[in-house]
């Protein structure tokens, strides 16, 4: 297949091969095909890439498997092999019509015989038209084998596919069927001729055998000359004849002029039920493959639509696709910052808990030093009670002369011990104060963290049921990439099988030719045989018209 062939599209759309090669719209060889009628997509243009030149809606891509050449050597059946099963039933109404006008032929000739010289009997040359007749049986037999092995699938069709593929394979046993009935008449035919042929021998070897035993006219005797005085004698009929070698003859050519006449007419018979029926089955076959072919064409358009709706459809998933892969992509991002957030803000946590166990130790050892520091006013507050009772009694012994200095001294000290555990006892105060006030502010900002690191928590499922959600869509886009790969798959094995069956009814077109070149020939071999026969019966009359001659001279002499 190159740039100019004339090629044949599934459909059977015809057209000249414009482009061959790669596209930028689709993967694989394509070709593209300029129609001779306007039933194409385009003019040689898709989105914006131009390949070949033509008028709008003459232009057609398809893949290479779904184009074949044309078989130009057809004639009459290669450019549509659906429409040649009419022509040929036109060429067998043309041959049955033929056949009928050529009956009158068969009739037995008249009785009457000439008075002219003898004829010379047509020369039947057979051997030619028996040499054909073998090769044509031959190369139907050679085109009925190609036709019994179709071609193996590559691969196994979906189950949508198998109703078209039950139908085709009982389609292609008929057509077995009819291609072996074809063979089997071919073969009878080859045996009349060949019993034409052996009759045709016996004849022309009676009639030699005739003219060898005719006599010669011999010059008159003495005896003959003294008996011609006689009175004329009455004619001598054949009948009267004694039984003699010649009438042996004569009887055997007839009953040979016979045989050959009621086997012409029997064969002519036989050949016309086995047409018959031949053409009858034929015509049904035809219309049985050609509805076939029509449901298989119309289940491959369908199909053809489904798939081009398939594509659209895959492009929009594989574009929504990738925006979900985009999508995932960015989730994922920020799945992953949120991740590493919550392993912050859950290290924060850890940290702050530790500082609140911390602080928990420290309260409780404030709260222990809180005791101790009571037990310790008490006890101060205690010695406060003596020291002040002892201020008492020194101030009533600051009235009496006789008071000793001691007592003034004891009670200094007792003030300044007195001072130093208010000054303690404010400074324990404050810190716990203090203590209070950080502790507090610890624990709000660790619940604040605490209710974010739950928000991040709640985040982290929202994107990961979204990223579920994601990868669910995902394999369900996948699996739809798959179901349509499998359509294509379907339309491609619908394609081969439909190139198929058009190479069948190419093959069994040509068969019908064969057959037809066939029947052409076996009725002029049957013309030619009832010449031969008529000729036969012309020269048997003659040579009876010399044999009464002869006896009416022996007579008259």
């Amino acid at each position: 297949m190159e740039v100019g062939s004339r090629v044949l599209v599934v459909g059977g759309k015809n057209g000249t091969v414009r482009f061959l090669g790669t596209t930028d719209f689709a993967q694989g060889e394509w070709v593209g095909v300029e129609l001779d009628v306007p039933e194409g997509k385009n003019d040689g243009e898709i989105n914006g890439v131009r390949y070949f030149t033509c008028e709008p809606l003459y232009g057609l891509f398809a893949k290479k498997s779904q184009v074949r050449l044309a078989r130009v050597s057809l004639g009459y059946g290669a450019a549509n092999p659906v429409a040649a099963p009419s022509s040929s039933t036109s060429r067998l109404q043309q041959m049955r019509e033929k056949r009928t006008s050529s009956t009158s032929n068969l009739l037995p000739p008249s009785s009457a015989v000439p008075m002219g010289g003898k004829k010379t009997i047509p020369k039947v040359d057979l051997s030619p038209k028996l040499v054909s007749t073998s090769t044509p049986h031959k190369a139907a037999a050679s085109r009925s084998t190609s036709v019994s092995s179709p071609k193996p699938s590559s691969a196994a069709p979906p189950p949508a596919a198998a109703t078209g593929t039950d139908e085709m394979d009982a389609i292609s046993m008929e057509l077995q069927d009819a291609t072996a009935k074809l063979q089997a008449l071919q073969a009878e035919l080859v045996a009349k001729n060949i019993r034409i042929t052996e009759l045709e021998a016996k004849v022309t070897d009676v009639t030699s055998a005739l003219a060898a035993a005719a006599p010669s006219p011999a010059p008159p005797s003495i005896d003959d000359v003294d008996n011609s005085t006689a009175p004329p004698s009455v004619p001598v009929h054949e009948a009267d004849l004694p039984s003699s070698p010649r009438i042996n003859y004569e009887e055997k050519l007839r009953s040979l002029r016979d045989e050959g006449i009621a086997l012409a007419a029997k064969m002519r018979r036989d050949m016309d039920i086995s047409m018959t029926k031949m053409e009858k089955e034929w015509e049904d076959k035809e219309a049985h493959y050609v509805a076939a072919v029509e449901s298989a064409e119309a289940r491959l358009a369908a199909l053809d639509t489904e798939v081009l709706g398939l594509r659209t459809r895959n492009a929009a998933l594989v574009a929504a696709e990738l925006a979900r892969a985009d999508d995932v992509v960015q989730w994922t991002k920020k799945l992953g910052s949120a991740s590493r957030k919550v392993e912050t803000q859950a290290a924060t946590i850890a940290d702050l808990q530790d500082m609140v166990e911390l602080l928990t130790l420290d309260k409780e050892t404030l709260a222990m030093d809180k005791e101790i520091a009571d037990e310790r006013i008490d006890e101060l507050e205690a010695q406060i009670a003596t020291a002040s009772l002892m201020v008492h009694q020194s101030s009533s012994a600051l009235y009496h002369p006789s008071t000793d200095n001691s007592s003034s001294s004891v009670a200094t000290a007792i003030h300044d011990e007195n001072a130093k555990l208010r000054h303690a006892l404010l400074g324990m105060h404050e810190r716990h104060a203090l203590e209070t006030a950080t502790l507090t502010k610890q624990v709000k900002e660790a619940a604040k963290v605490a209710l974010e690191l739950e928000q991040h928590r709640d985040e982290i499922e929202r994107v990961t049921a979204k990223l579920n959600q994601s990868n669910a869509a995902m394999e369900e886009l996948k699996e739809m990439l798959d179901a349509a790969g499998a359509y294509e798959s379907m339309v491609e094995t619908l394609t081969e099988t439909n190139l198929m069956l058009g190479d069948k009814v190419a093959d069994l077109t040509m068969s019908v030719a064969s057959l037809e070149s066939l029947k052409d020939m076996s009725d002029e071999m049957e013309h030619q045989h009832d010449m031969y026969a008529k000729a036969l019966q012309d020269e048997l009359g003659a040579a009876n018209q010399k044999i009464a001659e002869l006896m009416a001279a022996a007579a008259a002499a």
